[in-house]
């Protein structure tokens, strides 16, 4: 797998991430699990937000931390009732999981030999596919209070909605057991009025940094 020389990150990354529009990589399709915001304010979000998302694969937090706080400094959204910031982080977190099922459920449908295909081992030849549990499994022991937060409520949005990428009642089971040890809190689009600079800061940051782990381990 061919990985961007400057930062380490595998190129299939770096070109989802280049590709992602308001409504996840999917620019025709909006998700039915997460109704989107005004416009104007959702566009802001996820061009800062994708914009910081590189900075941190860079390794340059100073500048990812400038553009988290712009995406946290865009006023509520009296409409949706919600934060563009935190709730697009939200959303680009759960279209990234939802993405990497509905993958992995259209291989399946397609042609393919038994013998070089393992759900718990993954990817064993390049172009194949990593399963989302054993991706989420591993991510679930790395992460901090604030980044498990983040990730049980986008795996449980995902298992919930399931049918809709190609998830069957098994694998949502699979998938919710994986997070079921993580703590519970508010999600990004439900960080009420009331929340702080900071609070919304760290919750964005807090998807941004689960975004990364779970990019990087679908895309390695």
């Amino acid at each position: 797998m061919s990985r961007d020389p400057e930062t380490g990150l595998p190129e299939h990354f770096l070109a989802d991430m280049a590709r992602r529009s308001p409504y996840g990589t999917h620019p025709d399709v909006r998700d039915a699990a997460l109704a989107p915001f005004s416009e104007a304010s959702h566009e802001a979000a996820v061009n800062l937000l994708t914009k910081a998302l590189r900075r941190l694969s860079e390794g340059d937090a100073e500048k990812a931390d400038r553009m988290i706080a712009r995406a946290a400094a865009l006023p509520f959204d009296e409409r949706e009732h919600a934060w563009p910031g935190t709730g697009m982080a939200e959303q680009m977190l759960f279209d990234l999981l939802a993405d990497q099922a509905e993958e992995v459920a259209a291989f399946l449908d397609g042609d393919w030999e038994d013998d070089e295909w393992d759900e718990d081992l993954g990817e064993i030849d390049e172009g194949f596919p990593v399963p989302l549990e054993p991706v989420v499994a591993y991510v679930a022991e790395q992460v901090g209070p604030a980044e498990g937060v983040a990730l049980r409520d986008a795996v449980e949005t995902v298992a919930d909605d399931g049918a809709l990428y190609g998830i069957g009642p098994e694998q949502a089971g699979r998938l919710r057991e994986a997070v079921a040890a993580l703590p519970v809190g508010p999600s990004g689009r439900a960080i009420g009025p009331e929340a702080g600079a900071a609070e919304r800061e760290s919750v964005i940051r807090a998807h941004l940094m689960v975004y990364l782990r779970v990019a990087v381990e679908t895309r390695s």
